[in-house]
């Protein structure tokens, strides 16, 4: 999982064009075993912008995952727009939900 926070400067379409970005990744890259991207619709300050989540077969998968060049070119893209991260590489705890995930993704911050 990862929470992506832009830059206050950062184009409105940003987002919407790095999910159609994102969302095009489990089509080039075989390590990605589910995958799941959306912006924030509520456009609220204390939320992050964006949000990825992958699962993976194994960690061995994860690292050829970050390796892809597919994945390396997207990341460079999101480095601009992109104020804050949170990178969550663990399994979720299933009883998670969205509001306690926001919660957590917040006091990491």
């Amino acid at each position: 999982m990862a929470l992506f926070k832009f830059k206050s400067h950062a184009p409105e379409f940003a987002c919407g064009q790095l999910v159609a970005d994102l969302a095009a990744l489990p089509n080039q890259v075989p390590e990605i075993v589910n995958w799941s991207t959306g912006c924030n619709e509520l456009n609220i300050d204390l939320a992050y912008d964006m949000a990825v989540v992958g699962d993976f077969a194994d960690k061995d998968a994860l690292l050829r995952y970050f390796k892809h060049p597919a994945v390396q070119a997207l990341l460079q893209r999101i480095e601009e727009p992109c104020a804050s991260r949170f990178r969550w590489t663990a399994p979720l705890i299933p009883i998670m939900t969205i509001p306690a995930v926001d919660w957590l993704a917040r006091r990491l911050a």
